[in-house]
């Protein structure tokens, strides 16, 4: 129990930290920081010649939107292992509901 009410306890520390530092704008702040790193460090090819790693050879396509169709055709015969048999427990019509 008291592992339980810790684990929560600082479950919510953290979830009051994120709060206030979205409410602060210090993330908003950082993923603009981190963006710009990114945006200028140099592409993959250039890190794979520098640690030499060798490369692989690839295919590229073009993506695009096409319809599925969910048809299946097979020949053979459906048959089930089990049946049951379904009868009302009174006789009669059912008139309103």
């Amino acid at each position: 129990m008291k592992k339980t009410l810790v684990s929560l306890f600082v479950l919510a520390i953290l979830a009051a930290a994120s709060f206030y530092t979205q409410q602060a704008g210090w993330v908003t702040a950082l993923w603009v920081e981190t963006a710009g790193k990114l945006s200028e460090a140099p592409s993959q090819p250039e890190q794979n010649k520098r640690q030499g790693a060798p490369s692989s050879p690839v295919e590229v396509a073009a993506a695009s939107a096409k319809t599925l169709s969910d048809d299946i055709t097979a020949v053979g015969s459906l048959m089930s292992d089990e049946s049951v048999q379904i009868a009302a427990e009174t006789s009669g019509r059912v008139a309103e509901i």
